[in-house]
């Protein structure tokens, strides 16, 4: 394997990683060993993955699943290098977020949801406050949790997109783009057109290609990025409903409750209730898990 790999955060746990391609451009592909659980997010370029029978392509748009102790064979695209966050984790931790021995599945489409939790498990791990491994482990097993819902049926689950070359070369990094623009200023009153602009789309196609990138419609993105940004609120903090309201780019309490409501099934006074509740469940099973992959066993 040809990539630049800088380790942001490293612990007994948890290894949050920053790979860069760096691939010759006609390398030979070879079966590659994936030791440990994985997760990974495309944050640019595109690549193939083969695992068995089955090849995937993989990008922004798709969330790569490895089993630890597993083979798979990696090649690119000509010259098109990638650029990704390798979150790995300990099997004390993996059977702590899903109680299962593996995922079932290599891909799934990403999400708001999903891309909400990987940017903040990137930008906690460049950081070295007191309690970052525990606040990783955290985020960490609330995405194994979510992914898990997902591949069991009991949340919506879209086909990841497909992507013919075409359409990969010419708009990838575009789409990609739009995407950071609107997880950055989420907050904000953005328009179609300024999206568009910042994609190098016209506004007439942009619409039609972010979906099939993304499964999703521009504004549905955008209100998915406010209503995760409001339910970490609700868990991790002490701020009114009326407050996180508003942080979230909702600029009407009415509207934020009715489509809290409809995306998570509870009011958010309800659902930060019933969140406390399971999070100080969650911090014993961190910390049991911690624990037991640090200490020998009996």
């Amino acid at each position: 394997m040809h990539a630049h790999i800088r380790p942001l955060h490293v612990c007994p746990s948890t290894n949050v990683l920053d790979f860069r391609c760096a691939h010759p451009e006609r390398e030979t592909p070879a079966v590659e060993y994936q030791p440990a659980f994985a997760v990974n997010f495309t944050r640019k370029g595109a690549f193939q993955y083969r695992l068995g029978r089955q090849t995937s392509a993989i990008h922004s748009g798709v969330v790569l699943l490895e089993n630890a102790d597993s083979e798979r064979i990696v090649s690119h695209y000509g010259a098109l290098r990638d650029e990704c966050t390798a979150i790995q984790f300990s099997r004390e931790l993996f059977s702590t977020g899903v109680r299962a021995k593996q995922f079932p599945t290599s891909t799934l489409p990403n999400t708001p949801r999903l891309e909400t939790l990987h940017s903040l498990i990137l930008a906690v791990g460049r950081t070295n406050f007191p309690g970052v491994t525990l606040r990783i482990d955290n985020l960490v097993i609330e995405m194994l949790r979510m992914i898990w819902q997902t591949v069991n049926g009991s949340a919506e689950v879209k086909s990841p997109p497909l992507l013919d070359r075409r359409r990969r070369d010419l708009h990838l990094e575009n789409i990609d783009r739009a995407k950071a623009l609107m997880r950055q200023r989420f907050r904000e009153e953005l328009s179609l057109a300024e999206v568009a602009r910042t994609a190098a789309i016209s506004i007439f196609h942009f619409s039609r290609l972010f979906k099939k990138f993304t499964n999703f419609s521009p504004h549905q993105y955008l209100v998915h990025l406010r209503l995760e940004h409001a339910r970490l609120l609700l868990r991790n903090t002490s701020l009114s409903v009326t407050e996180i309201c508003f942080e979230s780019g909702f600029n009407s309490l009415e509207h934020f409750i009715a489509a809290f409501v409809q995306h998570h099934g509870a009011s958010p006074s309800k659902y930060r209730r019933i969140g406390t509740q399971s999070m100080v469940q969650l911090h014993r099973d961190v910390l049991r898990s911690v624990k037991a992959s640090i200490l020998p066993g009996d």
